[in-house]
């Protein structure tokens, strides 16, 4: 999702990302400096690249696989608003916030 996208939600919108954030690098520097002040935004470090995901509203849900090598097309995915797979997916995604590593965004 690109950092415009997030930084224009509307400011009761609640984003949770887990990442893999390098702060040597310097586009995920430039990504932080936009993210770093939009209230209800809270990141978290992951070194894990398995999956990509999203929830909305616990409602509809996106979840990714993804190969160790990133090709676009060999990229598979689920899109669903069965609650069942709402919630299925959001237990794995949670999976991944609760074992990533919080950081600070003042610190990066």
């Amino acid at each position: 999702v690109p950092a415009e996208q997030i930084v224009n939600l509307r400011p009761l919108v609640r984003v949770q990302i887990v990442t893999n954030v390098d702060p040597s690098d310097a586009e995920h520097r430039k990504i932080i400096s936009m993210l770093k002040n939009r209230r209800g935004l809270q990141i978290r470090q992951w070194d894990k690249k398995l999956i990509m995901g999203a929830i909305v509203d616990q409602k509809e849900a996106v979840i990714a696989s993804l190969p160790e090598k990133l090709i676009e097309e060999e990229i598979i995915g689920v899109a669903s608003i069965s609650y069942e797979w709402v919630m299925a997916s959001n237990d794995y995604l949670m999976y991944a916030w609760h074992t990533a590593e919080r950081i600070s965004l003042e610190e990066l």
